[in-house]
This record gives structure tokens, C-alpha cells and sequence, in this order.
């Protein structure tokens, strides 16, 4: 993996990883991981339940240790935390109005990701978007796709109730 990153980086491209197993070295100099967090609660020896500011220092140890840019932490039910170097932290209310199935939902947070990176929107645009995405899959069984009409429609109410 690291030596994919390297060479990745040498030829300018921008890196994303759903980070697995309990040594996230491999993914140093990554762009941004999207770890949940049971797997930052065992990658940095913590509880599972430990409170939100805990998981906020142990973000940024990883940013720094692993010489990220960010890290977008799922935390289920919870919604999300993104860490930026140098930014304070945003933290996200889950989106799902109803949870039926998890299955697929860090997929498809990583992938809206990409795909709104990939668009030029910034680290915060992107993870509301993944967010919003991620929420409405979950109000699914079994895995699904999120539509991008159904993603826009979920967009533009989210809008109107701001």
C-alpha cells in the first residue's frame, strides 16, 4: 500500500482510503482515510463509546502520525466528524431519518467522496454530501445506489431547512 501512495503522489493524484485492520501506517500520506469509529477506537486503543472529543484528539494524532490532509470519521448513528489539519472540527448529524439496513454505507460514503472531491468541492461540501448520501441509503434493505435525483431532492430540502 505504501509504496502505491507514493507513486500515486508522484504522479499527482489525490488519495482516498476506507482504511481495514488494525495498522493504518500503511495508509501514511494518504489524502484522507474514512475510518469509522470502532476502527479508530481500536487502531488508537480506545473505547468505543469514548466521547466525541476523544475521538477528535485521536483523529488528529492520526492526521499528524500519518501526514494526512483530513479524516472523515463515521460514527453511525452519531453522523460524522471531519478533521482538517489546521481547521476546526465539523461535526455532522446523521441524515437518516430511519435505518433499516447499514449495509453499503461507508461505500457510499467514500465513493460520494471521491466524487465530490473529483468536482472540486472542498473537504466540508464533500462530507455533507457523503452524509446526505450515506443517509439515504441506509433507509434501505440490502445494498442500493443512491439515484442522483434522489440525491439532489434530499440536497434541496436539507437547503430549505436551514
Amino acid at each position: 500500500m505504501t509504496r502505491l501512495i507514493t507513486t500515486a503522489k508522484i504522479e499527482n493524484k489525490f488519495i482516498l482510503a476506507d482504511p481495514k485492520g488494525k495498522d493504518f501506517s500503511k495508509y501514511k500520506g494518504a489524502d484522507i482515510l474514512t475510518p469509522n469509529q470502532r476502527e479508530v477506537a481500536e487502531v488508537c486503543s480506545m473505547n468505543t463509546d469514548a466521547a466525541p472529543n476523544e475521538f477528535e484528539k485521536a483523529g488528529n494524532k492520526l492526521i499528524s502520525a500519518l501526514n494526512l490532509k483530513a479524516l472523515l470519521l463515521t460514527r453511525g448513528e452519531d453522523g460524522m466528524l471531519l478533521l482538517e489539519k489546521r481547521k476546526n472540527p465539523l461535526y455532522l448529524k446523521a441524515s437518516a431519518r430511519e435505518v433499516y439496513d447499514v449495509t453499503g454505507a461507508g461505500d457510499t460514503v467514500i465513493a460520494t467522496l471521491a466524487t465530490a472531491l473529483c468536482a472540486n468541492m472542498n473537504f466540508a461540501a464533500s462530507a455533507h454530501l457523503a452524509n446526505i448520501a450515506a443517509g439515504l441509503v441506509v433507509e434501505q434493505v440490502g445494498t442500493t445506489a443512491v439515484r442522483l435525483e434522489k440525491l439532489r431532492a434530499a440536497v434541496n430540502v436539507i437547503k430549505e431547512l436551514e
